[in-house]
């Protein structure tokens, strides 16, 4: 269990639910047992891509592989910094990265309300409530109220 000062290390999950902790530097992910990561897919190359640790986060760095690295479905040519939840796609393998730190609270959002006549009523709503009509006009004319 990591302590308040230590943040969990980020994590990849697999496709099968197992979780493979990013606890070094880097780590190669490929068909290759040599692999940190061994992705058994025959579309995946043998030294297919790296993950490396910089200060800024993590790095996703394809290796020249065969069939491509894939984040979110775009195509990854050049060195990747990842973002909580991205989607990495080797050969037809799918993980998904984690930070592994908790996700901040949700901010709670004042809630807002339509204050014209047609924003209320284009939601099925009543017209808000008019203010009380004086019995004088600034102008000094009389007026009939509704």
């Amino acid at each position: 269990m990591a302590t308040p000062a230590q943040e969990p290390p980020a994590y990849l999950e697999l496709a099968d639910g197992r979780r493979v902790p990013l606890d070094r530097p880097q780590l190669t992910l490929g068909r290759s047992s040599a692999s940190d990561v061994v992705l058994a897919d025959e579309r995946v190359s043998r030294r297919h891509a790296q993950i490396r640790r910089l200060p800024q986060g993590w790095l996703l760095i394809d290796l020249g592989s065969s069939n491509g690295t894939q984040v979110n479905g775009y195509g990854v040519t050049l060195p990747h910094l990842l973002q909580d939840g991205d989607e990495i796609t080797l050969g037809t393998q799918r993980l998904v990265f984690h930070t592994g730190e908790a996700p901040p609270p949700p901010t709670p959002r004042k809630r807002q309300q339509a204050e014209t006549v047609l924003g209320r009523s284009a939601f099925g709503l009543d017209a808000p409530p008019r203010p009380a009509a004086s019995s004088e006009a600034p102008t000094g004319e009389h007026h009939l109220d509704p």
